[in-house]
């Protein structure tokens, strides 16, 4: 279980490179153009010739192997008994019984009031059968186990603590929370705001598994910050929050660090399309987009006559055509759309 769980820490360290300095061009906005000067290039009619697009690059870890870190939430334990007989005892001037079925799981979050979770505990046998369910509550004192009907006090069984132990099977459970990783599938430190420590991507879990029935919560977030020794891994959920602490050496010998280009929706975007030829002219279609969407005022068709010049220049972007037929064009960005400011 020890080495298991060495093996966990250490793989997920892969997910977290040392976090004490990103990388300086990490979700800072840049100029992406394509394609670069002076590279020959052949698009077909109604491709994009010039794109230019405001990107950021998104900081992302690529886990090298498949694992899951999980660690139980101690703050909140369900006590489960679980009755191996069938207990009955009468009550009620004998028209009734007090009964723990036999199978029956009583649970609570303390001994003082565990609640049926798949039996009643009261049973009518006067002709017409009634059931009812009332919580039990188990005292323990010389040497005595006594289980009692709450509310009233009512007592169900008297008995030994051996006969207890032999007759009722304990469990104790916890919410547990999983980070789950697989191999070569990355996640990536979102842009939810500029000092943001929480990374997308991390499939979670947090359960708890009673005898009787499976509970769920909720993982809202996982967050990496620098340790006084190390890197803190935490997962805020429904039940609080768990931590896991990794050394430097950990997670900087098992992770590979990568990068993923976002485009900027709220950014400008300007295309030009090859729009065909018709004799010398060449025709080409200019294009601003703005979140996204066209912007269909600035949407222009413009056009160079190859008899008089084989460079066309519109809206700072300079170009020259090589070859151009009705479905193909062939052209070498002199120089790209200048960088709005």
């Amino acid at each position: 279980m020890v080495l298991s769980m060495l093996k966990l820490n250490l793989v997920l360290a892969l997910l977290f490179v040392n976090i004490s300095v990103f990388a300086a061009d990490y979700y800072v906005n840049s100029n992406s153009s394509f394609p670069e000067p002076q590279v020959v290039t052949k698009v077909y009619m109604g491709d994009k010739m010039l794109e230019q697009r405001y990107v950021y690059s998104e900081q992302c870890y690529i886990p090298k192997n498949t694992f899951s870190l999980e660690q139980n939430v101690g703050s909140d334990m369900t006590i489960c008994y679980t009755s191996t007989k069938s207990i009955k005892a009468k009550c009620c001037a004998g028209t009734a019984f007090r009964a723990i079925a036999q199978g029956g799981t009583m649970c609570g979050s303390s001994i003082r009031e565990m609640r049926p979770m798949n039996y009643f505990s009261v049973i009518s046998t006067n002709g017409n059968e009634r059931t009812k369910t009332f919580s039990h509550s188990i005292k323990n004192k010389k040497g005595k186990v006594t289980i009692s009907q709450v509310p009233g006090g009512a007592k169900v069984i008297k008995m030994t603590d051996t006969e207890f132990e032999d007759t009722f099977k304990r469990s104790d459970n916890y919410w547990k929370v999983s980070l789950n990783f697989r191999k070569e599938v990355s996640v990536c430190k979102s842009l939810k705001d500029q000092y943001s420590e929480i990374f997308d991507g991390v499939n979670s879990s947090l359960v708890k598994i009673l005898p009787t029935e499976t509970m769920t919560g909720r993982v809202s977030s996982v967050s990496v910050n620098p340790a006084a020794s190390g890197v803190n891994i935490t997962a805020n959920h429904s039940q609080g929050s768990s931590t896991w602490n990794l050394s430097e050496e950990e997670f900087n010998n098992s992770f590979e660090e990568t990068s993923k280009v976002i485009e900027v929706e709220a950014g400008m975007q300007r295309t030009i399309e090859y729009a065909g030829i018709n004799g010398n002219l060449v025709k080409f279609i200019y294009s601003e987009f703005k979140d996204g969407m066209a912007r269909d005022a600035f949407t222009r068709e413009f056009s160079i006559d190859l008899s008089g010049d084989s460079v066309a220049a519109y809206k700072g972007a300079v170009f020259e055509v090589i070859k151009a037929t009705n479905s193909t064009i062939e052209y070498k960005v002199i120089r790209n759309f200048p960088v709005e400011t």
